[in-house]
């Protein structure tokens, strides 16, 4: 089923834009959202650790399908885009939900405010 969609949104190239599938990534979520310095300025993005490893980043790109919910720590699997010609003030990735495996409630935050760029 997974492959399906990934099949359908990667032959979309007229309806969805310019892309190239990248691959499947894992994201670890964190329960809270942190405050980013996107280029369009501050706003609250998702901290997340790809892979399960190396040190929580916020992501400036959307996660399409996804609905984030504060207070849940959740691990979920995202299909990975490259677009080929991003918007200038725009990342150049796009994320798309592919499943959640695991979502859970927790009570205190795991990760801080990521810090504005120098």
């Amino acid at each position: 089923m997974a492959l399906a969609g990934v099949l359908l949104l990667g032959g979309c190239a007229d309806v969805l834009g310019p892309r190239r599938y990248v691959g499947t990534e894992t994201w670890e979520i964190a329960p809270q959202l942190v405050v980013c310095y996107p280029p369009h300025g501050p706003g609250e993005c998702l901290s997340v650790r790809v892979n399960g490893t190396g040190p929580w980043q916020p992501t400036y790109s959307p996660l399409i399908g996804f609905t984030f919910e504060p207070g849940h720590e959740y691990v979920i699997r995202v299909h990975a885009f490259e677009l080929r010609n991003p918007p200038m003030d725009s990342s150049s990735r796009e994320y798309y939900l592919a499943e959640v495996l695991r979502k859970r409630a927790v009570s205190a935050p795991s990760v801080t405010s990521s810090s504005p760029p120098s």
